[in-house]
This record gives C-alpha cells, structure tokens and sequence, in this order.
C-alpha cells in the first residue's frame, strides 16, 4: 500500500452534472421562496385608488362621526382618498346592498351598525342583500351601550318601578324608537318583564329623542351618545344600562340586570364590512389597518366621550357573532309579533 486513496477521480463530465443538478435545486428553492413571499402580499395589491366608505345612514350620526374619524386616519396610511359616502334610507339597506353589489375589491367598504345586518333578516320577509352571504366581515369597531331613559313625569326611578307601573297601567306608556336597534331593545324588555306599551316610531334617533324630553313619548331605549347630553341637563331620568356592566360616564346608573331582576342584555355595535368574495389579504390588510387607525389612548378618550367603546375584531369571531345576534334578534321579533309596519 502506498496511503494514496484506491478510489477513482471523478470524471469531468460527473462533475458537470452535479453542478447542473446543485444549480437546479438551488433555482427551485427560489421559486418556492419566491412564491411564498408573493403568497403573503395582499393580491391584488391594495389599495390602488380611491376607496369609498359607504355609511347607510345620514351624516351627523354615530356611524358617520366613527366613519369620518376612521376614513381620516385610514388615508394616512394608505396614501390614498377615502371618501364617507352617506347612502340613507330602507332601514339602512340602501346602503348596505350598495356595498353587497360592489366590486370585491376592497375599494368600497361599509360601516354599519347591527341594524343592518342582525335585525333587519327579522323585520323583513324580503330583503335586496343576505347580511351573511352578500357581505364580508371585517371587524367590529365599537360598541353602543343602551341607555333606558324616561321623561322627568314619569313616577318611577327604577326599573322595578317602571315594570310595576306598566303593569298597574297597560297600553298607557308610549315609548319611542330611531330605529331597529332602539325598537328591539325595548321589545327585548318589554317581552322579558311581561308589560304592554304603545310604540310610535321616528325617523332617526334624533328626533326620537327630542319627543321625549317633549314628553309625546315616555320611555325609550336609546345610544348613550345622543341622550347623555340631556340626561345631564335634567330633561330626561336615566333608569338603567342595557349592557352587562355600567358606564363610565354614569357610574350611579345600574344595568338593568342589576335593578331589575332581568336577565337582559341589548345593545348597539358598528362593524365594518366588505362584499363577498373580497380577497383574504386585502381583508386582513383593511382590518389590520383599522384596528392601528382607531388604537390608542387618545381616540379611546374620543370614543368613550361620544358613547362608544372600541372593539376590535377579527373576522371569523365576528362573523360568528354576527350569526349568534341574528337568531336571538329573530327568535324575539316572532316573539313580539314585531313587524316593520308596527
């Protein structure tokens, strides 16, 4: 033996055939490395131009006010326009089924509250847009608790008091609503304490609420953002909050569970909404984009001083939600006999 190695030199040709495999293994790896990191960027890319903010209800409101403060921070970020587009009317399906019928593209979005989506399947038999099939969740954005107010006349400073009354007095008390949400929250009271009251709708919260410190009306179960103001003043008496805990601005206030033996609980929310088909990537990319514009102490502080509490959300858990509210709000509506005509 003279310690040299016995086994042969590879052959030039070999070792241009290693070099050629090693190459394409290395370009397929790119490939794949490549695909995937196109994989994760939103497709198509977005936003591209103008993104439309469609809100079903006139401007002034709650859901305008939040849409204006989101579209603002959202242009910001995208270096693009968003617009707030007002589309009223129908029970805030006009709007809605604007927005069901778009492009889904992600450039026309909806901000609506539960109406919209979990009480009107109740209140009407045929509607131009299905809520769960039509539209897209994207988040919740925040909640409107319920506030149960009464005009100053009314000889009662509890719920208790107030069921007593209504019982001793059927068909006497009037209470108003501004729309689906109000009306349910009432109903939803009405049903559980067992009591009979004549309901007179209005057009908008607003006016709703100006009947009652008239005193055309009684009672009503409105957001706290367009009461509160005249809670404080004295025109009207806060009886109890519609949420499972109590406000912050009206910390004395109980919940209605708490005062009065119910086990109630109603309350308005806003969510914002893409049509169908809208791709996954622009979804999470316009919810992620949303939770960073209205994050934050200072537009906490804001929100909480107009009523709301912000409440992010992804989309699955909303979705099911979404699904949840609109058996309870049907199985109620049957219940009450409640159609959108009375």
């Amino acid at each position: 033996m003279n310690g040299r190695s016995s086994v042969p030199a590879e052959c030039p040709a070999r070792r241009r055939a290693l070099r050629l495999a090693l190459s394409g293994a290395l370009g397929a790896m790119g490939a794949i490395g490549l695909s995937a990191v196109r994989a994760q960027s939103p497709t198509p890319p977005f936003p591209t131009r103008t993104v439309r903010l469609v809100v079903p209800t006139g401007p002034g409101g709650p859901t305008d006010l939040l849409a204006r403060m989101l579209a603002e921070r959202l242009q910001a970020q995208w270096g693009q326009t968003v617009i707030v587009d007002n589309k009223a009317g129908a029970g805030q399906m006009i709007g809605a089924d604007a927005v069901a019928k778009a492009a889904p593209d992600g450039h026309t979005l909806l901000l609506a509250s539960d109406s919209a989506i979990t009480i009107n399947p109740g209140l009407y038999p045929k509607m131009p847009y299905d809520p769960q099939k039509d539209l897209q969740p994207v988040s919740q954005l925040a909640s409107l608790p319920l506030l149960l107010v009464v005009h100053p006349s009314v000889p009662a400073t509890s719920v208790e008091e107030l069921i007593r009354l209504a019982k001793a007095r059927p068909g006497a008390l009037a209470y108003g609503s501004g729309g689906a949400t109000s009306r349910m929250g009432v109903e939803l009271f009405r049903t559980l304490a067992g009591i009979d009251m004549l309901h007179v709708p209005y057009k908008g919260s607003g006016p709703m609420v100006q009947a009652l410190v008239a005193n055309e009306v009684q009672l009503a179960f409105d957001g706290v953002s367009s009461s509160l103001q005249q809670v404080r003043s004295g025109r009207l008496r806060a009886l109890a909050v519609g949420g499972r805990q109590r406000l912050v601005a009206l910390p004395d206030v109980p919940t209605v569970a708490e005062s009065g033996g119910l086990d109630y609980e109603a309350g308005a929310w806003l969510g914002l909404f893409a049509p169908a088909g809208t791709p996954r990537e622009v979804v999470l990319r316009v919810q992620a984009d949303a939770a960073r514009a209205l994050d934050g102490v200072a537009m906490r502080e804001r929100l909480s001083q107009m009523g709301m509490t912000a409440v992010l959300s992804m989309p699955e858990p909303f979705g099911a939600a979404i699904a949840q509210e609109t058996v309870k709000w049907t199985r109620i509506i049957r219940q009450a006999g409640v159609t959108a005509d009375n």
